[in-house]
């Protein structure tokens, strides 16, 4: 048996999950106004119907007293606390559950302030709060077109996204090879040549009037929604549609130049055709 030093409440480390709190005899003890011996009889007593039914021992070390002495100590996570404090009084029961409340907090506080690394960018976040992210950046200044663009191939490398090639435009880069998104229908003979200089992306109304499809863009958003390429999010509690994540292969929200709030979703001409043929396969029983 494994002897170490213990004097309040403490991590399991031999049990499977390493993030296991738990709590001693010792501090039960001391918390109740036990005596430490009244606690072991208590939960010695009571271990044999835990082990009928859950299956398990309750975890049993050593601890060094003051004397330097070795004193056996249970180890008891919350649900084994709940179960010995059946035998508790009232007031003894309340300062134990107050006890676990207090620890809890103090978890989710070591959580909260506990920084990602350079290794965890963009952890914990979704892929529309990161875009959203970098947009408002841009907006404020915070980013030029240039930095922009490394922030989103950073978060395409860490999400597994895909990313078209985007050359940034100065001042001497022609109007015309300037990326942008198309609002009006472009000529076929020269899409070819467009695609050449970066991956087109055009409205859904658009794309549904160059394929001929009669979806109106409402229908066809409704389809997108119950396919799962788009979803309902909110924002100030206001509903707003945006590519998913399942989507992101086939268009990406962008923002409206007229309304540099407003999420524009997308779709790219090249890969609308098979889009298409996946909002209309037909449901499988």
């Amino acid at each position: 048996m494994k002897t170490r030093i213990i004097n309040a409440s403490t991590e399991l480390k031999n049990e499977p999950s390493v993030h296991k709190r738990t709590m001693s005899s010792v501090e039960i003890a001391e918390m109740t106004g036990k005596l430490h011996r009244h606690v072991l009889r208590s939960i010695r007593a009571m271990e044999p119907a835990w082990v009928k039914v859950n299956g398990s021992n309750f975890g049993l070390v050593e601890y060094t007293d003051a004397k330097g002495e070795k004193r056996p100590m249970y180890l008891l996570d919350y649900r084994e606390c709940m179960y010995i404090a059946t035998k508790f009084n009232d007031e003894a029961r309340a300062k134990l559950i107050l006890r676990w409340d207090e620890l809890e907090r103090e978890d989710r506080a070591k959580e909260s302030n506990a920084l990602p690394g350079p290794t965890d960018y963009g952890v914990g976040h979704t892929v529309h709060e990161l875009i959203e992210w970098v947009g408002a950046l841009q907006r404020l200044g915070g980013a030029d077109k240039a930095s922009t663009l490394e922030l989103m191939k950073k978060i395409a490398e860490e999400k597994g996204l895909p990313m078209v090639d985007i050359p940034v435009s100065t001042e001497n880069t022609p109007a015309e090879k300037r990326p942008c998104i198309e609002k009006l229908t472009p000529s076929p003979a020269k899409e070819k040549d467009k695609c050449k200089i970066v991956r087109k992306a055009y409205t859904l109304t658009d794309l549904l009037k160059i394929h001929g499809k009669k979806y109106t863009a409402a229908q066809f958003n409704q389809l997108l929604i119950e396919k799962g390429f788009m979803e309902i999010l909110y924002r100030n509690g206001e509903p707003y549609k945006a590519i998913s994540l399942k989507g992101l292969k086939y268009g990406v929200n962008s923002t409206r130049i007229d309304y540099p709030d407003t999420l524009l979703p997308v779709w790219y001409s090249d890969t609308f055709p098979r889009l298409v043929e996946l909002i209309e396969e037909p449901d499988p029983f």
